[in-house]
């Protein structure tokens, strides 16, 4: 079972500035995060062998969709895959870092 209270902590250590929990429920996390000045949406997700994020531009998502049911299936974001979710923070960052440095250069992701 995921906790939104260790969903938090995994994206303080990442660097993240502030953090809102949008839906938290036994298999997923969805957080509203603001990273390097840029909100994202952040889905983590327990899966039956392995636990996975997926970071999707915050303003690429109309507010009504902000679920993880439609976070999951939206084709724009980037996956991050990991055994258990100490493994998940330096992926997590990877991935956010994509986000931004894609941003800056106006590329969508």
């Amino acid at each position: 079972m995921l906790s939104s209270d260790k969903v938090k902590e995994i994206l303080f250590r990442i660097g993240v500035e502030k953090v809102l929990i949008e839906e938290s429920s036994y298999d997923c996390v969805l957080a509203l995060a603001l990273y390097k000045g840029r909100e994202m949406l952040v889905a983590v997700m327990q899966g039956e062998h392995a636990v996975y994020a997926k970071i999707v531009p915050a303003e690429s998502m109309p507010l009504q969709y902000w679920k993880c049911g439609y976070i999951e299936y939206t084709p724009t974001g980037l996956y991050a895959f990991a055994k258990d979710l100490n493994e998940l923070v330096d992926k997590l960052k990877h991935k956010m870092d994509r986000v931004v440095k894609a941003e800056v250069r106006g590329i969508e992701v």
